[in-house]
């Protein structure tokens, strides 16, 4: 068999930055003469991210690949992702490709449906990323819509000194959003981008390679009351940071403890009912469980088990008003249940508000289920059962006796009335909320808000609490399903909002519209259950 051999310089200047490469033969054995030199065409260089469909992109570039040979131009074929130049090979002959390096917007298969909204960046055969230390420290409020104009490379320069050469960053054209309650601003920010390779080795930051397109995607920012940034020794040493077994990752800012221990102090509000937050990648899975403990009582239980795949997510742990009333502070630890398990990896921890909570309210009496003594105190009963749940006490009931239990009330201002559900309940719980006999709302459970507590609010009508000193909470099921399960009740009070009824039985007066059943039928008298009276659902 006859084998013939091209030598050669290459001389790829600044590949892969810039596209251009020489090569010069400076040797030849063999005959050579007709044979095709195959010279590998890029997919991405074509249009091509990868093989199959599951990538592409928004921006397809219409340069050519150009071919010169000893300085002139050439035709040639595409075989296998190769271009074939024949020739009658000779030593000193030069070959030069040119790449096209526009800078790619690349959006995933309509299948997949975890880059809904997103896009990734590529330049040449790098990919790209965002860290939060190149765009003012963080990156959850930012976007590129798709199609963006104005992208642009930037010459190589030292970001860190790993990298001889220096670094290429592209500079794109994006968006900063600010959410004002639900409504978003946005104002044109350039967003720098730097190749995914060279991530992680300046300091501790946040970093994206899938960016979102628009506004939607963003985090919805926590109005907390304290910050800690993981990974942050002045926050965290301002915080007091203990712990034991502890590992971090500066690259993305995280901690955990394998078997071991994190606990941070943090401000409160001392009136009113607050959670703590974790913030935790969603992909983390594994024997990562934790009890939550406020000042030394545990409260909560945390596991992480790929709850939100390939996305961050916020957890919220209501914390019982019993544990943060009058305190300024707390210490919030975090304890793996045994050995084998591991607490976090965490990536942020605040203290806020409870979700729900109405604005200007404070609460005037709180049941926790937890506690014998709070539900003798709240003269709980009910026909169901009790249990516990990630370190806490649920309870529930069935048809129409239900749930039942006393709580004080604001007799001049307007109440609400806040329930702390699992928001993961597998079977259909259908039930009314009744407040002393006054409906206050209809609720369903039913996988809500899978994997997490979920905190409701209800505004208690006028009449039901005006001008009383307490009031009787019946939840109860018509269709004979369970109530609840309840895990802990709030009852809040506008400060500054008197409901202006001084007769509280006012408006049972008017025309008398009879008495009927849910499905319609007048009756001539209540009967056990859930009763229509003069056009109000009232339990007997």
């Amino acid at each position: 068999m006859e084998y013939s051999l091209l030598a050669c310089d290459i001389l790829a200047g600044a590949y892969p930055y810039k596209g251009e490469m020489k090569l010069t033969f400076n040797s030849v054995e063999g005959n050579v003469n007709g044979k095709s030199l195959k010279v590998r065409i890029p997919g991405w260089a074509v249009n091509k991210p990868v093989e199959s469909d599951l990538y592409s992109y928004t921006n397809p570039t219409t340069t050519p690949v150009v071919i010169k040979v000893n300085g002139e131009e050439v035709d040639y074929s595409v075989h296998d992702g190769y271009a074939l130049l024949q020739k009658n090979w000779q030593e000193g002959d030069e070959v030069s490709l040119s790449l096209p390096m526009d800078i790619h917007q690349v959006v995933s298969n309509a299948n997949l449906k975890t880059n809904e909204g997103l896009c990734a960046y590529e330049r040449g055969p790098l990919v790209y990323c965002a860290e939060g230390i190149d765009n003012g420290g963080k990156l959850d409020n930012l976007f590129i819509e798709e199609g963006a104009n104005g992208v642009s490379a930037t010459a190589p320069t030292t970001l860190t000194s790993l990298f001889k050469g220096g670094i290429q960053r592209i500079r794109m054209s994006g968006k900063s959003a600010t959410l004002n309650g639900d409504e978003v601003t946005t104002t044109s920010k350039n967003i720098f981008l730097i190749p995914y390779f060279a991530r992680a080795h300046r300091a501790a930051s946040s970093m994206l390679v899938w960016i979102p397109i628009d506004a939607s995607k963003m985090e919805r920012p926590i109005d907390f009351i304290d910050e800690v940034k993981v990974c942050n020794s002045a926050s965290e040493n301002a915080h007091n940071l203990q712990g034991s077994n502890m590992r971090t990752g500066s690259d993305l800012g995280w901690r955990d403890a394998p078997g071991g221990w994190i606990s941070y102090e943090l401000k409160i509000d001392s009136g009113r009912p607050m959670d703590f937050i974790t913030k935790q990648w969603g992909s983390d899975g594994g024997n990562r469980r934790y009890d939550i403990y406020c000042d030394g009582t545990v409260f909560a239980y945390d596991e992480l088990n790929g709850f939100a795949p390939n996305e961050y997510y916020y957890m919220r742990h209501p914390i019982p008003f019993e544990l943060t009333k009058g305190k300024e502070k707390v210490t919030i630890k975090m304890q793996a249940i045994n050995a084998d398990n591991t607490v976090g990896g965490i990536f942020g921890v605040y203290t806020a508000l409870s979700e729900g909570v109405p604005g200007g309210t404070v609460p005037v009496d709180y049941f926790w289920t937890s506690q014998t003594s709070s539900r003798s105190r709240h003269k709980y009963s009910s026909n169901g059962s009790n249990g516990s749940f990630r370190n806490r006490t649920w309870l529930d009931g069935s048809g129409t006796t239900g749930q039942r239990w006393t709580m004080k009330v604001n007799k001049t201002n307007r109440n609400y009335l806040m329930l702390l559900y699992w928001g993961d309940e597998g079977d259909v719980r259908n039930f009314d909320i009744m407040c002393d006999d006054v409906l206050v709302a209809s609720e369903s459970l039913c996988h809500n808000d899978p994997g997490r507590f979920m905190m409701r609010c209800y505004p208690i009508p006028e009449e039901a609490t005006s001008g009383k000193e307490s009031v009787r909470i019946h939840l109860t099921s018509p269709t004979g399903t369970r109530t609840g399960g309840l895990f802990y009740a709030y009852m809040m009070s506008s400060k500054d909002d008197p409901t202006g009824i001084s007769n509280p039985t006012s408006f049972m007066k008017g025309e008398d519209l009879g008495i009927f059943n849910l499905q319609g039928m007048q009756l001539n008298e209540p009967r056990p259950g859930i009763n229509i009276i003069n056009g109000k659902k009232i339990a007997y």
